[in-house]
């Protein structure tokens, strides 16, 4: 791809697994948006104002008129639908000294999945109950995600960042089994004109984009991509997975060796201490699961968060709650912990010595770990009662 910043390879190299399958992608007309002055290193180089070759979506339909480069390429997953790799990987760091490896557009299309649990491309649509563009970012979801990940981040949470903001001024659509690239303005008018002759219809089929929606690719760095929900389905792969992710903690971690009871540890904890400065800074995430931390320990996507006061006197309060959820929820096995579980199970093989408790008990150091020394373990202490009596009061009325 184009200005791209020649930087040293990893030393670690993420295994070819079928998570990873080739999907070709074409440049819209673009523009950078905003683009993160905390990434000096960072392997492409964004100009606000300007274009980059980065403001691209899926291709549709293969056009043998059409030739593509491996410039052209990206990498696309099941479960991921509407963001994939950029192929090259690059180790670079912030300016705090975070370690990233994976560069991934958000945005950049629909990626669905075919009978056979490969994933597809398919073309962008309206979804009328959720009000969104399945495969599409609205740019002020994005900028909510950005703001939060932007403050967390500054705080010492360990999470994907946002490198760019593109705005998008081209859409691919299909018209007689051929793709095409349509102005964003075309596209709008177009849709104006389907709601005053059938409303019904224009509002539930492709390519309806309503006139506030401004679709975005949200460039974003990570260490490590993969979600501990990305795991479950093939051992051969999890391994794979899980042991890219233990050399990739052990290299960030700067450590000489690392093993596997060893990398459970320090997700644990590093996940503890990620929900414990949300918490710290008076936020709670709203939806921790398994597909929003990464089996490097990272917690993600922040479009759901709100505020919420840590005074115990509003224990009861259901924003408390929903803080108490973002550590464990036994309705909906959600929460840090229970994803911490699920990962400790896929890692360990049972001969280890890391039972459950012990997988607990590094989690709430890690969060302890968040808060001023004066306020850790009195914090901790009573967020750890407060989720043991919630757990127990929702397992009881389950069971009832």
């Amino acid at each position: 791809m184009e200005s791209l910043e020649k930087r040293r390879r990893p030393s670690i190299e993420r295994p070819s697994t079928i998570y990873d399958t080739p999907a070709e992608s074409i440049v819209m007309d673009n523009k950078v948006l905003w683009a993160n002055p905390d990434f000096p290193a960072a392997p492409f180089l964004f100009e606000k104002g300007q274009s980059t070759p980065l403001g691209r979506l899926l291709r549709l339909k293969h056009s043998e008129e059409s030739p593509v480069s491996a410039d052209d390429m990206v990498l696309i997953r099941t479960g991921h639908g509407r963001s994939a790799e950029v192929p090259q990987q690059y180790l670079f760091r912030d300016n705090a000294g975070v370690l990233y490896a994976c560069i991934d557009l958000k945005g950049i299309g629909y990626v669905n999945e075919n009978d056979a649990g490969e994933p597809v491309v398919s073309p962008w649509q309206y979804n009328a109950h959720r009000k969104n563009i399945k495969g599409l970012e609205d740019k002020k979801w994005a900028r909510i995600d950005i703001k939060f990940s932007e403050l967390f981040a500054q705080h010492g949470m360990k999470t994907s960042r946002t490198l760019a903001l593109i705005d998008l001024k081209q859409l691919t659509v299909l018209h007689d089994d051929t793709e095409h690239s349509v102005s964003l303005a075309a596209l709008r008018s177009a849709s104006q004109r389907a709601i005053g002759t059938n409303p019904a219809a224009s509002k539930t089929m492709h390519p309806y984009i309503p006139a506030e929606f401004e679709p975005v690719i949200q460039v974003r760095a990570f260490g490590i991509k993969t979600r501990i929900g990305d795991l479950g389905e093939d051992a051969t792969r999890d391994e794979q997975e899980i042991a890219y992710a233990q050399e990739f903690v052990r290299n960030e971690s700067h450590l000489h060796e690392l093993s596997r009871q060893g990398y459970v540890d320090q997700v644990a904890r590093s996940v503890g201490r990620n929900i414990g400065i949300m918490h710290m800074l008076g936020y709670s995430h709203g939806h921790v699961t398994p597909h929003n931390i990464t089996i490097d320990g990272r917690v993600l996507d922040f479009d759901s968060v709100a505020p919420f006061s840590l005074d115990n006197s509003k224990k009861s309060d259901s924003s408390f709650l929903r803080a108490l959820r973002d550590i464990e929820d036994s309705r909906w096995t959600y929460g840090a912990i229970p994803s911490l579980l699920q990962l400790k199970k896929d890692c360990l093989s049972g001969t280890e010595d890391m039972s459950d408790e012990v997988v607990r008990d590094i989690f709430w150091e890690g969060y302890k770990s968040a808060f001023p020394d004066d306020t850790g373990t009195a914090t901790a202490s009573a967020m750890r009662r407060f989720v043991e009596e919630f757990t127990r009061t929702v397992s009881e009325s389950k069971n009832n």
